[in-house]
Formats: C-alpha cells, sequence, structure tokens
C-alpha cells in the first residue's frame, strides 16, 4: 500500500494516508481514540503520532477539541498534517516532528495519547527496514517505556489522562513507571 492509495476508519468518516513503510494503522489507534476521555473545548497530545491516525480519530470522535501530535519521523509527521487537512481538521492540528523525549518545552494537555513500542532496546531483532524499525522504537538505547511514560506524564495538565495501548504482558511494567513516573 502506497501513500497514494488512503485506508478508511469509523465507517469511512476518516481517510488516512500511510507511508508505504513503517507503523501501519490499526484498530489499535481507534482504540486507543475511543478510549481518551476528551471533551469539547479540551485538547490531547499524541506521542509518537505516526500518520496521525488515533488523534485524528478522537478528532473526529469530539469536535471542538485540538491535538498536537509527534513523531519521530519527518514522513510520518508530514503524512499526519496531510491527513489532518484531507478531512478538514488541519486548524485544530500541529504535528511536530521531533524526538519526544527531548521536548521539555511542549506544553501541558488535558489528556495524552501514545501508542509506544512493545519492545525496549534490547529485547527484539531490528526489523531490515529502517522506517519500520525506527517506528517500533529501535533506533535509540535510551527510549524505553519508562521514558514514553515519562514523558507523558510531564505534558498532562492536573486531572487529565493517559491512554495507552500496549501488549497486556507488560502491565507490570506500566503500573510501575506510572508510579514512578520519573524513574525512580
Amino acid at each position: 500500500m502506497s501513500e497514494d492509495k488512503p485506508i478508511y476508519v469509523l465507517n469511512k468518516r476518516l481517510k488516512l494516508y500511510q507511508a508505504p513503510d513503517g507503523f501501519r494503522t490499526s484498530m489499535d489507534s481507534v482504540m486507543l481514540a475511543a478510549a481518551c476521555p476528551i471533551k469539547a473545548g479540551q485538547s490531547v497530545l499524541d506521542l509518537g503520532c505516526g500518520v496521525g491516525s488515533a488523534g485524528l480519530c478522537v478528532l473526529k470522535r469530539v469536535e471542538g477539541t485540538t491535538l498536537t501530535g509527534i513523531d519521530i519521523q519527518e514522513d510520518h509527521a508530514a503524512l499526519a498534517h496531510k491527513n489532518a487537512i484531507e478531512n478538514d481538521m488541519a486548524e485544530r492540528c500541529t504535528f511536530l516532528c521531533d524526538d519526544l523525549t527531548k521536548r521539555p518545552d511542549l506544553a501541558s494537555y488535558d489528556h495524552v495519547i501514545m501508542n509506544p513500542p512493545y519492545k525496549n532496546s534490547g529485547e527484539y531483532v531490528h526489523s531490515p527496514s529502517t522506517a519500520k524499525a525506527k517506528a517500533m522504537g529501535h533506533y535509540e538505547d535510551e527510549h524505553t517505556l519508562q521514558g514514553w511514560i515519562t514523558c507523558a506524564w510531564n505534558h498532562i495538565k492536573g486531572q487529565g489522562s493517559l491512554s495507552i495501548i500496549h501488549e497486556a504482558g507488560q502491565i507490570d511494567h506500566i503500573l510501575h513507571s506510572l508510579y514512578s513516573p520519573k524513574g525512580g
């Protein structure tokens, strides 16, 4: 599938272009968006936004909301912006290409959503595709589940929420990271 052929989600209410290589939109994105308890007038930060699938599903579901997405892959962030334009939501979105763990200047948001890599460094076999390896978090040793949760923690407003899609077998690590968000 190339970026020239969109896929549709939400009963064809949302059109998404994807990169020919890398993360693929799946039901995880739709379920992650559905789990976010956002209300009109609130903001959401999508960490590792990819092509914007989950964040744009949130905006499609609740009018009057805003989205900031950050992804380390420039082509994915560009496609997220294109997807926002294609779905008439560009005025409600900002997409950044950067390393999420190195952006302490991001604002605080009412909600944070994320689908972090399922494996920490050293727990995986690298994909032969550079783009896919990068989308799966296989590019630097410092990127861990703890790092993603710490980043989310640093950008949630008081009384905000974190919605995360991850392997059920990692729940102990997720809970530990939530109870010690600074890595302590």
